[in-house]
């Protein structure tokens, strides 16, 4: 099971770490501009590029390194919330990545004597765009997280030779093309022959 979330959440930190070293850079090249620099459109997708790669690579604190510990910490504890609590757990899941990346916006100037390094974090709409990229990146990783439970929490019963199945959301019949004594609680059917 944890197996098959993996990927989804190195999407969602690809998410994350992306709109938050765009957003970074776009900062930058607006501050140089403002001062009357030359900024041309070459000039914003090379530096784009290069800080794609760059704040992910080198540095003391690449910034893939410190959103992956952020969403982990922040996604652990919303899974032990959620089977505590009635939240949705896409809500739930929004607002931990959307804490994540507060965290570290919060926290990372008491770590560099009260400086802040993140460029896009300076401003108040700065933070409130990195916490939404936060909990878009949690939203995101819980809508495909989803999926994954709704397929391991099928429960089943066979009556008169139709299995009637439900998830968490919805309830499915099928018939299945085998003899009813094969069933077994391990036996899965693909959702294409599912009738609802």
């Amino acid at each position: 099971m944890i197996i098959k979330q993996i990927p989804a959440f190195l999407r969602s930190l690809a998410i994350a770490t992306f709109l938050w070293v765009t957003h970074t850079t776009a900062t930058n090249l607006i501050w140089l501009h403002s001062i009357n620099m030359p900024v041309d459109s070459y000039l914003v997708l090379s530096t784009m590029a290069t800080d794609l790669i760059g704040m992910n690579s080198r540095g003391a604190f690449p910034t893939v390194a410190l959103i992956f510990i952020g969403l982990l910490l922040a996604f652990i504890t919303a899974r032990f919330i959620s089977t505590r609590t009635a939240i949705k757990k896409t809500t739930l899941y929004a607002m931990a990545g959307g804490t994540a990346l507060f965290a570290i916006v919060a926290l990372m100037p008491s770590a560099f004597y009260n400086l802040d390094l993140i460029a896009g974090a300076r401003t108040i709409t700065g933070r409130v765009y990195l916490v939404l990229a936060g909990a878009l990146a949690g939203y995101y990783c819980s809508r495909r997280w989803r999926q994954c439970w709704r397929r391991r929490n099928v429960h089943w019963v066979l009556i008169d030779g139709v299995v009637k199945m439900t998830t968490t959301d919805k309830e499915f019949t099928v018939k299945p093309s085998l003899n009813a004594h094969l069933l077994s609680p391990t036996l899965s059917f693909s959702t294409a022959d599912w009738a609802e």
